[in-house]
């Protein structure tokens, strides 16, 4: 399907902090895909660009995190998710890990009534 792809990537300078998730929001860049019929997000791509801390470093951080999320048109304006893939290397206390996960999602039927 055609899409509208956008691409994003932090503004320079100190960025607001509202919640948790937006230290690590702040620092992400990546596109989004924007179906052209519908306006729905078909896609999105991001990546990590820059460390970021838990709790001010003490307990943890992740050093490198990666993702992908696709959506698909199933019916008139319901979009479901078909593939969720991500990456990322996070160190908790004194325990490091990278994990990669992916997830799809396929052969969606609509419920009978």
């Amino acid at each position: 399907r055609p899409a509208y792809v956008l691409e994003f990537e932090p503004r320079p300078g100190k960025l607001p902090v509202r919640r948790r998730i937006d230290h690590a929001l702040n620092k992400c860049r990546g596109e989004i895909w924007i179906d052209q019929d519908t306006y729905e997000i078909a896609r999105v791509n991001f990546e990590l660009m820059d460390r970021v801390r838990l709790w001010w470093g003490i307990f943890g951080s992740v050093s490198d995190a990666t993702g992908h999320f696709e959506r698909i048109s199933v019916a008139d304006n319901a979009w479901l998710a078909s593939e969720i893939d991500l990456y990322f290397h996070v160190r908790v206390l004194f325990s490091t890990s990278r994990r990669s996960q992916t997830t799809r999602w396929e052969a969606f039927e609509p419920i009978a009534d």
